[in-house]
């Protein structure tokens, strides 16, 4: 991956380019591997310049923190600078004192039950921030940290699924209230064409006796 006009870094000067795109990365801090200053990944657009496509059409990057905030190209695509697990720290650091790192990739991996293991794959923010709460509300210790039996990973990845019951209840449920009303307006419209079809009918009996008598 490289960018047009070419990028260089703001420490030697030297173009910079990588192998491969692994995400869209546009905006989101790097180290110069030259001189190991620190920089920002140009600004691309992931729909303009997909992963297939080597070359990035570089658009004006604005110092300083990126990660979250909205973007549009010059094609009025609008997209969302990626923030970095890295970046999470840094900035949680900077607002109190870390007690340990959470990684959910990790975490999923020791998970004992197979299906529950399959089923949070794709994590479960969710149920962490409901495990949470709970304890919060509970009364939280640092103590709960020191869990030998991983109990409260398993209970994060199990909230997570309940949650996501939940939610699939819902949409099942709107899709259902949706089709009973769209069936219902059906019925409407259709009682609404026949009466219309028999006030039509009765007007043209009406206009036709009218121009009997007439003659």
């Amino acid at each position: 991956m490289e960018f047009n006009p070419p990028f260089n870094c703001p420490g030697c000067n030297a173009v910079k380019s990588w192998k491969t795109e692994p995400y869209f990365c546009g905006g989101t801090p790097a180290t110069c591997s030259e001189c190991k200053r620190a920089f920002t990944i140009p600004l691309y657009c992931p729909e303009c310049d997909p992963p297939h496509k080597t070359v990035k059409a570089r658009l004006v990057t604005p110092a300083g923190f990126l990660g979250g905030t909205v973007r549009k190209c010059p094609a009025n695509h609008l997209f969302t600078v990626p923030v970095l697990t890295s970046e999470v720290h840094s900035v949680l650091g900077q607002m109190g004192t870390e007690l340990g790192k959470y990684y959910q990739s990790e975490r999923i991996e020791k998970l004992q039950d197979a299906k529950l293991k399959q089923a949070v794959s794709g994590g479960y923010c969710a149920g962490v921030a409901l495990d949470w709460i709970r304890r919060a509300l509970l009364g939280g210790k640092v103590t709960y940290a020191k869990d030998p039996n991983k109990r409260r990973d398993e209970r994060a990845a199990f909230a997570w699924t309940e949650d996501a019951k939940r939610v699939d209840w819902a949409n099942e449920e709107d899709e259902r209230r949706t089709a009973a009303l769209n069936k219902s307006i059906k019925g409407l419209n259709l009682r609404k064409d026949a009466s219309f079809a028999a006030y039509n009918k009765r007007w043209d009996e009406l206009d036709a006796d009218k121009k009997l008598s007439v003659v």
